[in-house]
């Protein structure tokens, strides 16, 4: 477990990696309830200080109201009830100032309520944001909610409770408040960039969407807030998390090894018992793509070109990669060779990628080409016919672009109704450069 937290500072991607291979759902918590008290020392004691500043002011009002409730004849010993003078002030925190408690809560309860709201909060509004994000036709699978959970504790331990550590030496040697502001800053700027890496990984996210999810998740405190002051509340997260089980998966997802972790888990004692197992490297090096792990993915692509240097499916994968890793000349030989071998590999789509890629390169008139070959095999696929429509567009043929994206959105409307959603995001796409292209167009007289 601690080799797993400093691995974060270390490698970020590589431990959201590890963590997805199989993290102890109790294990978790248990390090979550660890970093939770040491935050509670180091941050939530001696900056409670602010926050619980008797108010001047309401000794005079409770006196003054009592006096009133005497002349009304009302019992005065229900004043400090019906007054409105809180009996604690908020003085402006270190470094942020007033602002700061729009976020920050340094009692016992909240400090505490961490255990609860970082599972059984903040996890499932994101996993809330990443099924809208599906609805709307995004690329992305069902997430696993203990998964997801487990893996949000350990890095919310691992951003804090290094700062923690360091906040309570600071105490004992050197004293300052707005030192300990400072490193409560840090421990939250950290869970936000662990958590943005989490986020991509688990989404299949680019960097800026994965940012955006995480920044939007910032709206749990509202909710975490309403389950800290009331314990009736607590129960809330209990509806909460079925109802997100149903979403991201069912109640399947609650065995051990559900998800991915469990998946690689699987092909690597598939590896581990015959390391020449072709089809688990292959396995191993799509899951590590689709996190993108790029260097363990390569490292299991090339074993498995290693093992059989002419598999077509080992060139695909391994083209793949080199495209997500922009070393596009690479990636453009190992099609062409598929294409060489049987350019009816894969349903033809060695053609599509290959054309994306010329594209990517800006060499259009061979991305066309590609393209054109692939769409003439396979004409009803909103994927090429998108990647097509690009590639005119680039090339200034704006009737011809039109055209092509209209046939992809008819191609979604017209796919077998289990491969709807999968395209969906195709659909969308189309939609969004019909409509930019169509409005960019001079209107007519």
């Amino acid at each position: 477990m601690i080799k797993l937290l400093i691995g974060f500072y270390r490698s970020p991607s590589k431990a959201v990696g590890s963590l997805l291979d199989g993290t102890n759902p109790l294990l978790a918590l248990g390090g979550l309830c660890v970093a939770v008290c040491f935050v509670f020392l180091a941050f939530a004691l001696p900056l409670s200080q602010f926050q619980f500043v008797v108010n001047p002011q309401y000794e005079s009002a409770l006196r003054q109201y009592e006096r009133e409730l005497i002349e009304l004849g009302e019992d005065p010993n229900y004043a400090a009830e019906w007054l409105d003078v809180s009996y604690y002030l908020h003085e402006p925190l270190p470094v942020v100032g007033q602002w700061g408690w729009l976020f920050f809560d340094f009692s016992f309860r909240a400090s505490f309520s961490k255990v609860v709201t970082v599972p059984f909060c903040w996890a499932p509004f994101v996993m809330l944001l990443l099924f809208a994000r599906r609805k709307l036709g995004a690329a992305g699978e069902p997430v696993s909610f203990v998964s997801f959970a487990s893996s949000s504790a350990v890095v919310w331990t691992a951003a804090h409770l290094p700062f923690a550590l360091i906040g309570l030496t600071l105490l004992v040697m050197w004293p300052n408040e707005s030192l300990i502001m400072v490193l409560l800053l840090g421990a939250k700027a950290a869970f936000a960039i662990f958590a943005t890496y989490l986020v991509r990984v688990v989404g299949d996210l680019s960097w800026r969407v994965a940012a955006i999810t995480v920044t939007l998740s910032i709206l749990s405190v509202f909710p975490a807030m309403l389950m800290d002051r009331s314990t009736f509340l607590l129960f809330l997260p209990v509806v909460f998390t079925a109802f997100m089980l149903y979403l991201g998966g069912g109640l399947s997802d609650l065995k051990g090894n559900a998800g991915v972790g469990g998946d690689l888990k699987k092909h690597l004692a598939a590896v581990n018992v015959n390391p020449r197992d072709i089809d688990a490297q292959l396995q191993l090096g799509s899951i590590y793509l689709r996190r993108h792990q790029y260097e363990d993915a390569d490292r299991h692509f090339t074993v498995a070109l290693q093992i059989d240097p002419t598999d077509l499916d080992a060139l695909f994968h391994l083209g793949g990669l080199k495209r997500a890793q922009e070393e596009y000349s690479d990636a453009i030989k190992l099609y062409e060779q598929i294409l060489e071998v049987n350019p009816r590999h894969h349903q033809w789509e060695a053609y599509r990628e290959l054309g994306r890629t010329l594209f990517m390169l800006e060499n259009y008139a061979e991305a066309k080409e590609s393209l054109s070959s692939y769409c003439n095999q396979r004409g009803f696929d909103p994927i090429g016919l998108t990647y097509l429509a690009d590639v005119e567009f680039a090339l200034g043929q704006t009737a011809e672009a039109q055209d092509l994206y209209t046939q992809a959105i008819e191609a979604v409307h017209t796919a077998p109704s289990y491969r709807k959603h999968q395209l969906k995001q195709w659909e969308r796409e189309a939609k969004k450069k019909l409509k930019s292209l169509t409005s960019s167009q001079p209107s007519k007289q």
